[in-house]
């Protein structure tokens, strides 16, 4: 979230990177309860998978920002709150466990989604800027939420929708 004035592109892209921040720290304290809540113990495996990409992924923009001279000025993100809150409340819904998983994996690649389209946006920023290391490192992430969202894809082809059915 934009908490204040934006004067330049430099602006708006520490302002992206401390939300990506906030996202990865809200993702990484919410995946273990849903790994939790998932039947299926390759989406247990998969959530859990996710959680540590997430906290690598938070260190990683804490040494792009360091590595540009600020501090973590991490900003509340509704967006991902939103979202995390959606998902605990499929993670709470009571009814067949196979269906709740294609919520879960649904669910995670929202958030998935919203990483990829934000990194995609960040690294641009940074070639953009000049920030030839950080583009690389955000490149970094972009690929790793690929990944994530392509092994959920899986998941969900080839196991958890085929049982919801």
């Amino acid at each position: 979230m934009i908490r204040h004035r934006m004067t330049s592109l430099e602006d708006l892209f520490f302002s992206q990177l401390n939300d990506l921040l906030t996202t990865e720290q809200l993702v990484a304290d919410a995946l273990p309860r849903l790994a939790q809540s998932a039947a299926e113990p390759k989406l247990q495996a998969a959530l859990a998978d996710q959680w540590e990409e997430a906290r690598t992924r938070a260190q990683r923009l804490r040494q792009v920002l360091s590595g540009l001279g600020r501090s973590n000025g991490a900003t509340p993100c509704e967006a991902v709150r939103g979202l995390l809150r959606e998902s605990a409340e499929i993670a709470a819904i009571p009814g067949d466990p196979a269906v709740r998983d294609a919520a879960l994996v649904a669910a995670a690649q929202r958030l998935a989604h919203y990483e990829i389209a934000s990194y995609g946006t960040v690294r641009t920023y940074a070639e953009m800027l000049g920030y030839t290391e950080a583009a690389e490192r955000l490149q970094q992430s972009l690929d790793e939420e690929h990944l994530c969202n392509d092994r959920l894809t899986r998941l969900a082809v080839l196991d958890i929708n085929a049982e919801a059915m």
